[in-house]
C-alpha cells in the first residue's frame, strides 16, 4: 500500500510541478533524487525514522491520504510533497517545514533539530 502512495504522490508532484510554470522541474527532480536515494541510502537509525514519522503526522500541512508533506490538492506553496514514509529513512532528509520557517513561527511543528542530521 505504501508503494502505491509513494507512486500516487510522486505523479500529483509531477503533474502539478509541470502546471506551475515558476519552478516546474523542482519537485519532479526532487521526487526522483529521493527515490535514487532510497536505493543508495544512507538510511536513518529505526528510531530516528519512527520519531520523525510522529512529527510529520502532527503537522499542520500534512496531507494523510497521500501521507506527504503538503500536497498541491490544498496550497501548492506549503511542503515539498515529499513521501513522508520514505523520506523519513534516509539519513540525510531534512525538515521542509524547518528549513523553510525562517521566523521560527512554526516551531511547535516539523522535525526538531536534531533529527535533521
Amino acid at each position: 500500500m505504501r508503494y502505491i502512495r509513494f507512486a500516487a504522490a510522486a505523479v500529483l508532484a509531477a503533474v502539478f510541478g509541470f502546471l506551475r510554470w515558476d519552478s516546474p522541474w523542482t519537485r519532479f527532480t526532487n521526487a526522483f533524487r529521493l527515490m535514487r536515494q532510497l536505493w543508495t541510502g544512507p538510511f536513518a537509525h529505526p528510531m530516528t525514522i519512527i520519531l520523525r514519522s510522529s512529527c510529520c503526522t502532527k503537522c499542520p500541512i500534512f496531507y494523510s491520504p497521500l501521507r506527504t508533506c503538503g500536497t498541491p490538492l490544498r496550497d501548492p506553496d506549503l511542503g515539498c510533497w515529499c513521501s513522508t514514509e520514505f523520506k523519513n529513512r534516509l539519513s540525510a532528509a531534512r525538515c521542509w517545514l524547518r528549513d523553510k520557517d525562517s521566523k521560527k513561527e512554526l516551531t511547535q511543528y516539523g522535525w526538531p533539530d536534531d533529527l535533521m542530521k
